[in-house]
């Protein structure tokens, strides 16, 4: 049955809604950019970028995560607040993100992986993915050992991948279907690199340059900010920095003291180039299974007043703030994106 006038209800209701709903989002973005591929769909548009912080301009109260972890839970002012943030420190945070952060005047928290600042490289699911994701042609078989087993697979017909293919593909996501053997060879050597250590895996993917016959190369777009561009970042108090460990690891796999060391070295690092205290963190990939007590303990102790997780859900007034959820961000426009934002508030 229609009840006449239930739009309007719902128009008002939401209108005065946000003064008064208990709780803060906590937004999580990546990448601001459009690539070519994007399968663990880390990328918004700067267009969407742009509609999405006027969404939250005009409905919400844009907050810097520091004032949100320093003010009292039953604050009226903190249940309409949302606060934006960013994992891993791509270049494009500083290209793209700032500029739309300036122009509708919304504080962000940018979590840095400072283990790449100044190098030439780029994050290992990226590096796989411009070998086996871009346009070119690969050999027909593959071999890898991974400790004493040896692997091998064969592409097929996918051994060339052509520019109309990868457009074909693009918003094919690495949870999906594989619609081509390169893909699969994605997915599995994703699942085989992901609990390596660093090393190890910068290994693995120079035998898989070497098979290819790619050479190593840093997309623009790709890399990580360096220091002058951090220092950019935060010149103008709009931007925090955060730490975000040294090389973007899964902690709960670590001994204590390589979690310390990880933790501690990249606080100090971008302590050292921003000039200023580093006071917040998240934790990579940020799934429960990916820290510990360890992990929460260490990240009080060298100085952290809150963590970052990657799990959703609504800080309210009982908020751990070494453990605060975080939504994904997607390439949305502004009106997806203010119908997931009232969805998130159960509305």
């Amino acid at each position: 049955m229609k009840i006449r006038g239930l739009g309007k209800i719902k128009r008002t209701a939401r209108q005065h809604l946000p003064s008064i709903f208990p709780g803060t989002l906590i937004l999580l973005y990546h990448r601001i950019a459009e690539p070519s591929t994007d399968p663990w769909e880390l990328a918004v548009s700067p267009a969407h970028l742009a509609e999405q912080l006027e969404v939250l301009r005009k409905l919400w109260r844009p907050t810097r995560l520091q004032d949100f972890i320093g003010a009292n839970p039953s604050d009226k002012n903190m249940a309409r607040s949302v606060v934006v943030t960013f994992d891993d420190g791509y270049r494009d945070n500083f290209y793209n993100a700032k500029p739309v952060l300036e122009k509708f005047d919304v504080p962000a928290t940018i979590f840095v992986t400072t283990g790449r600042i100044e190098k030439n490289g780029e994050f290992w699911w990226d590096a796989l993915e411009a070998i086996l994701l871009q346009p070119g042609e690969l050999p027909a078989s593959l071999s890898l050992t991974f400790g004493q087993e040896t692997k091998g697979w064969e592409l097929g017909q996918n051994t060339v991948y052509t520019p109309d293919e990868v457009r074909q593909h693009k918003n094919w996501r690495a949870w999906e279907t594989p619609p081509t053997t390169r893909h699969r060879l994605y997915q599995e050597l994703y699942a085989l690199l992901n609990p390596l250590s660093p090393a190890e895996q910068q290994a693995k993917l120079a035998e898989l340059r070497a098979w290819s016959g790619l050479e190593e190369t840093t997309r623009f777009e790709y890399g990580s900010v360096n220091a002058a561009e951090l220092q950019g970042l935060v010149k103008d108090n709009l931007v925090e920095i955060g730490a975000h460990t040294v090389n973007h690891v899964n902690l709960s796999t670590l001994p204590t003291s390589r979690q310390s060391y990880e933790i501690k070295e990249s606080k100090d690092t971008l302590e050292t180039i921003i000039d200023r205290p580093v006071k917040s963190f998240a934790y990579t990939f940020g799934r429960k299974v990916d820290y510990n007590q360890s992990t929460t303990k260490l990240v009080q102790e060298l100085g952290f007043n809150c963590a970052c997780s990657n799990f959703s859900g609504i800080s309210g007034r009982r908020r751990n703030t070494y453990e605060l959820p975080r939504v994904q961000m997607h390439d949305w426009n502004g009106a997806e994106f203010e119908r997931q934002l009232w969805q998130w508030y159960g509305i």
